[in-house]
C-alpha cells in the first residue's frame, strides 16, 4: 500500500488516500507529499503552494482563539479565592 494525496478539480488537497501499489494513480490524486506549513495546500503545475490569499491567512491568525478548559477553570478558581477572602 501507498499513500496518496487526493485533489479536487482545483488543485486543493482533500484528503489521504491509501492505494495498492500496483495500482495504477487515480487522475485526482497527486504522490508528491505535501509539505509542513501550507493552510491550505494546493497543487499547480507539478509543485505544491498556499491556495488562500494573505488576506484569508491574516484573518485565521487573528481570529481569536476560545478559551480552552484549563483556562476556564483557572479564571473560575481565581474567582472563587478573590470572593472567599472578600475581595
Amino acid at each position: 500500500m501507498r499513500k496518496v494525496l487526493k485533489i479536487n478539480s482545483e488543485g486543493l488537497f482533500l484528503e489521504d488516500v491509501l492505494i495498492k501499489d500496483d495500482e495504477e494513480l487515480p487522475s485526482d490524486c497527486v504522490e508528491t507529499l505535501c509539505p509542513d506549513g501550507f493552510y491550505s495546500p494546493k497543487w499547480l503545475k507539478g509543485k505544491w503552494i498556499e491556495g488562500k490569499t494573505q488576506t484569508e491567512i491574516d484573518a485565521i491568525k487573528n481570529t481569536p482563539q476560545p478559551k480552552s478548559q484549563i483556562e476556564i477553570l483557572q479564571e473560575t478558581i481565581d474567582t472563587l479565592i478573590i470572593s472567599s477572602l472578600g475581595v
